[in-house]
């Protein structure tokens, strides 16, 4: 079995800003050494790639289009990003999504992620432009609320959220609301601000995963743009 700073490793060499890391180590350590083993130096080339053509595609993204609140969903470049949407199997894969919102001092994306990610834990705001770095084409959604009255509601509570400084969540617990990852920052705030209860689960062992294309429900979202 690898050992915690094999996975470090395995972050900083696919620049992975991921909020599953600590998920994926407890269900991937097998797994993640035989693609090791097998695909190093493919992978590395593969990586370059993604990055030439994420940094072609990301200058098609028009974020005037876009308005505070808008959801953002997408898979990163790299192993860990395609192993959870390979486990979540959803019919769009993605493997991280956050809340876009417009400042004065330019836009960003508050998001929830682990402390081993970028040196901050739980949940947080990051540059828009540093949050869209890592895609991996055509995987890049932004849905918004198709209810115009629960959008302030839902821009309050995302920046209650942050305000709070709720920490991460390293159990993947999305019923026990005093840590947070990524979808359920999004679980929580929806069904306690806006009284939306969209999200669709999947078991995977002893957990139970909230699905990244519950966002995707056309009856209560929009789709604003996608890649």
């Amino acid at each position: 079995m690898f050992s915690v700073n094999t996975y470090f490793f395995l972050v900083k060499q696919e620049k992975l800003f991921s909020c599953f890391f600590y998920f994926l180590k407890l269900i991937f350590s097998f797994h993640v050494s035989f693609l090791l083993i097998s695909c190093n130096q493919a992978d590395s080339k593969k990586q370059n790639d993604f990055e030439s053509l994420s940094s072609h595609k990301t200058k098609e993204i028009d974020c005037s289009l876009f308005k505070s609140g808008d959801i953002i969903l997408k898979k990163g470049n790299g192993m860990i990003s395609s192993q959870i949407a390979n486990v979540l199997n959803e019919p769009i894969p993605f493997s991280h999504c956050g809340i876009f919102i417009k400042t004065d001092t330019g836009n960003i994306i508050i998001q929830s992620v682990a402390k081993e990610i970028n040196g901050k834990d739980g949940v947080q705001f990051t540059p828009y432009s540093e949050f869209i770095k890592d895609i991996n084409y055509p995987h890049f959604y932004v849905v918004r609320l198709k209810n115009e009255k629960l959008h302030h509601s839902f821009i309050e509570g995302a920046n209650e959220k942050l305000l709070e400084k709720v920490p991460f969540d390293y159990d993947f617990d999305y019923t026990d609301n005093s840590r947070i990852y990524c979808t359920e920052l999004l679980y929580i705030i929806l069904k306690e601000k806006c009284n939306v209860d969209v999200f669709k689960t999947k078991k995977v062992q002893k957990n139970e995963f909230l699905l990244f294309n519950s966002l995707l429900d056309n009856n209560t979202f929009e789709i604003v743009f996608h890649l």
